[in-house]
């Protein structure tokens, strides 16, 4: 036993007595609360960036705070359900089986963080074309564990690092692209009375964008614009 299994021990010790000390319903909502917080900031973030932009300028902490806003206020919403559990399952005295359930599962979260290391350890060793060498006893029961995970989710998705970092970075980029559209739209609107309608399809044209963004303070210009494309709607549509 060297120094790697003390720490695979350590880890696995301390995550079973966390959970037995928090309990079953803390360490579980704990957990979803993170996971909540992640897709209801990937849904929100658009909507939020959307707000922001009506009175912050800076793309970087729009983006930022469109982020950090929904998934902080997710997680406050958790913690207060689960002090409400909590003092819910003390009272009715299901406590000390609550503790035992947690004990359970902070074993099994210890020994899933030790397979997630091993796992990421691996994917960037085998990036590089290394092998990953230990003369540890428990790394390979670990191994064995996090190479039929890493096959068994690549038969659905490409779990290589490049491909993980690339559906993050594009995430990021829809997120932005999207809360900058609706600033967009609603600045289209607003400056020069437009409908909806009208305004998706100045949107998709990027260089007649940029020339009205740039009249923001000619209100005389942007009056004449205006004029310009109510005449071009109502030559469409054959108006008198």
């Amino acid at each position: 036993m060297n120094w790697i299994d003390i720490l695979i021990i350590a880890v696995i010790v301390v995550s079973l007595g966390a959970g037995a000390w928090r309990g079953f319903i803390h360490e579980t909502l704990s957990l979803l609360a993170w996971v909540a917080a992640f897709v209801i900031a990937r849904l929100f973030a658009p909507d939020v960036a959307h707000w922001l932009g009506q009175s912050i300028e800076s793309q970087s902490l729009i983006l930022l705070l469109s982020w950090i806003i929904p998934f902080l206020l997710t997680l406050i919403a958790f913690n207060l359900l689960k002090m409400l559990l909590i003092s819910l399952i003390t009272v009715v005295g299901l406590r000390p089986i609550d503790r035992l359930l947690g004990a359970v599962f902070g074993a099994l979260k210890g020994a899933l963080l030790v397979t997630a290391g091993v796992l990421i350890i691996q994917l960037v060793l085998s990036r590089s074309g290394e092998a990953f060498k230990t003369e540890s006893k428990l790394v390979p029961h670990f191994q064995v564990i996090a190479l039929w995970m890493l096959e068994t989710l690549d038969k659905e998705t490409d779990l290589s690092l490049d491909n993980v970092v690339g559906r993050f970075g594009r995430m990021i980029d829809s997120t932005v692209e999207k809360g900058i559209e609706k600033l967009d739209l609603q600045y289209l609107q607003d400056q020069l009375g437009l409908t909806l309608g009208q305004a998706k399809a100045l949107v998709n044209d990027d260089k007649k964008l940029a020339e009205i963004k740039a009249l923001i303070n000619d209100p005389k210009a942007l009056s004449e614009l205006k004029k310009s494309i109510a005449q071009t709607d109502c030559n469409k549509s054959d108006c008198s």
